[in-house]
């Protein structure tokens, strides 16, 4: 409810991320032992809600700022970007403390020579120690589970988007009516918004998705990776926005709510104009 003759300023936010919610900042203080798959190990310190350090075994500690949002009550999404870094990349970390697990999301620019500014993803699965000094066997990994889902996801008043997830491998946008919208279905005709995604279950309900806008290719531009960590249970998301947009760098973090929805048949016709 306003105030008779007050003046209140207008919300500004990050691209889409007016519904994110406040930093996290509740990891501070506290440290972890991460064994990833690819070798690597190390202690993770979060001295503060802002600044934690990898002190990995046999190389050089680094300290960098950090974002921390959270998908459920044990679930972080931790999002860093190295200073000073070449390539450019900008890091996630799933920290599941719930089953002492973690994934690691490296997104990187300035490694494709003909498209510099395209993003490359690498995932890393791994385990953090507990405190009886015991290594969790299982890891997240790859899933399908998502495949023939449509879920309508909604980032600020204004902004709102449908993703169908109808491939192990790639993830479109539903074709807007031509009756409704006859401007947006002519430009989703000339150029589909089919996308390569990868799907990485945390566990039940929780998912860590991924997705480079390369179809912007054949508009002669490169579009960002959106990678979302969501709770299908409780239809919310927290995510981060990395790539390049209008010829600058981006990283922000940002939030949704979802709602189900019913996908027609073409949402699931496996058919994209860009494969095989």
């Amino acid at each position: 409810m306003g105030v008779e003759g007050k003046e209140f300023p207008d919300v500004s936010f990050e691209g889409n991320s007016k519904y994110r919610g406040a930093p996290v900042t509740e990891l501070g203080g506290r440290s972890f032992e991460l064994l990833l798959d690819n070798g690597k190990q190390g202690a993770l310190v979060f001295h503060s809600g802002m600044l934690l350090t990898w002190r990995p075994v046999g190389g050089k500690a680094r300290t960098e700022r950090y974002d921390c949002l959270k998908a459920d009550e044990d679930t972080y999404f931790v999002n860093i970007e190295p200073k000073d870094y070449h390539p450019r990349t900008g890091i996630v970390l799933v920290m599941d403390l719930e089953q002492s697990l973690v994934t690691v999301l490296l997104s990187r620019q300035e490694v494709d020579g003909r498209y510099p500014d395209k993003v490359v993803n690498e995932f890393v699965f791994g385990a953090i120690r507990r405190p009886d000094g015991s290594v969790p066997v299982k890891r997240h990994g790859f899933t399908s589970d998502l495949v023939g889902c449509r879920i309508r996801w909604r980032y600020s008043d204004s902004f709102a988007v449908s993703h169908v997830y109808y491939d192990a491998r790639y993830m479109r946008m539903p074709v807007p009516s031509r009756e409704k919208d006859p401007e947006r279905w002519e430009i989703f005709h000339k150029n589909p918004y089919d996308v390569t995604c990868s799907y990485v279950k945390i566990k039940k309900n929780i998912y860590f998705v991924s997705f480079i806008e390369d179809f912007t290719q054949t508009r002669g531009r490169v579009g960002s990776s959106l990678t979302l960590l969501m709770d299908i249970s409780r239809l919310h998301d927290v995510g981060r926005s990395y790539g390049t947009w209008a010829g600058r760098w981006e990283n922000y973090l940002f939030s949704a709510v979802g709602t189900w929805e019913e996908p027609t048949e073409e949402d699931l016709n496996p058919e994209s104009p860009y494969r095989v």
